[in-house]
């Protein structure tokens, strides 16, 4: 037979590495799919859990949500379909051309956001639209 300092270790190895790879896929997972959940890249956490283990995990669980703010603050070309920012006047992708009336109304629906920033910057937006209309209305 095989003697006990051969057999042995080599059969505790075999064991131990079966257990770190395991260990890592699992980590791999569970980290992508809690930074999944928070709104960050699934496959780059995947990566961290994996090489990382435990540590990758914790990281990715330790991560803040990401809020919707740049979904929401934006609205799709009726001509094109692109995404925009709420508050363009002319879609950069096909030149559609909004009128101010419905710029603000797009801002209006924004306020009823459940986010805080977003909630903010359409106020913000909103109140450059209603001076800039004052300013041209004013007239030299």
């Amino acid at each position: 037979m095989y003697p006990p300092e051969v057999y042995g270790p080599s059969w505790f190895t075999g064991w131990i590495i079966g257990i770190i790879i395991i260990d890592a896929i699992v980590c791999a997972g569970l980290s992508g799919y809690v930074a999944d959940r928070k709104g960050y890249s699934n496959g780059g956490w995947a990566a961290c859990g994996f090489f990382f283990g435990i540590l990758g995990l914790i990281a990715a669980a330790g991560l803040p949500r990401i809020t919707g703010t740049a979904d929401y603050m934006a609205k799709k070309c009726p001509d094109c379909g692109e995404p925009i920012r709420i508050e363009a006047r002319v879609c950069r992708f096909c030149g559609h051309k909004y009128d101010e009336s419905q710029v603000i109304n797009e801002l209006g629906l924004a306020l009823d956001s459940e986010d805080d920033a977003c909630v903010r910057q359409a106020l913000l937006e909103l109140l450059k639209e209603i001076e800039s209309k004052e300013e041209k209305q004013s007239g030299p």
